[in-house]
């Protein structure tokens, strides 16, 4: 490559093909996916089986199940600010580090149009998933599949808008609202705008432009 791997907190905006790597592209394959449908396939079951086990095996009542699942969407919020903010944008120093980290997010801002770059693959989300189902249930028991239900509703419209705002231009004025706050944090400053589908945090924490 041209360009350092290690990203140096500016926007490379380079629209041409990523130039051939074998190890980035081997990484790429399995780590990363362009067809966003396959997030709906994996998660959408996933979530209505969730929501099932808290309402039908543990009897979650509904004001219950409706607050643990709000919970868990206020939680994905916080930990995608957090995780983008801290570990996506964190420098690190290994060889191995940056060629991570570049797969994982700084390839993006570098070729933030290649959609092999936008969307997670389950290979990489799910283990996570389990991690997080596990905490749940110790710290909440049965109403910890109500409060995984509106984490990962609020994960699968991450991803899906991601991909959409890079790909996609709807008039709807959310929409365009989110995509505004995305797209100057690509093309502006990459260090302000960490919050994807809310803005909430970056005004609470002083990093919306």
């Amino acid at each position: 490559m041209s360009k350092p791997l290690l990203f140096d907190g500016k926007t490379y905006l380079d629209r041409g093909p990523i130039p051939p790597d074998i190890f980035r592209d081997k990484v790429i394959k399995g780590m990363t996916m362009s067809n966003p449908t396959l997030v709906f396939v994996v998660y959408v079951p996933l979530v209505l089986l969730f929501a099932g086990l808290a309402i039908a095996k543990f009897h979650v009542p509904w004001p219950s199940f409706l607050a643990y699942a709000a919970g868990g969407l206020l939680w994905w919020t916080v930990f995608e600010y957090l995780t983008h903010r801290y570990a996506f944008h964190y420098q690190p120093t290994s060889s191995f580090g940056k060629r991570i980290l570049y797969v994982m997010h700084h390839g993006h801002h570098q070729y933030p149009n290649d959609e092999r770059l936008m969307v997670s693959n389950p290979y990489v989300s799910l283990p996570a998933s389990a991690v997080f189902t596990g905490l749940a249930w110790l710290l909440f028991g049965g109403a910890g599949f109500a409060f995984l239900t509106g984490m990962l509703g609020a994960y699968l419209a991450y991803d899906w808008l991601h991909h959409a705002v890079h790909v996609h231009n709807f008039k709807n004025p959310l929409f365009q609202a989110l995509k505004k706050h995305h797209m100057r944090h690509h093309y502006k400053d990459p260090e302000t705008n960490y919050g994807f589908i809310t803005t909430f945090w970056d005004r609470m924490m002083g990093t919306k432009d």
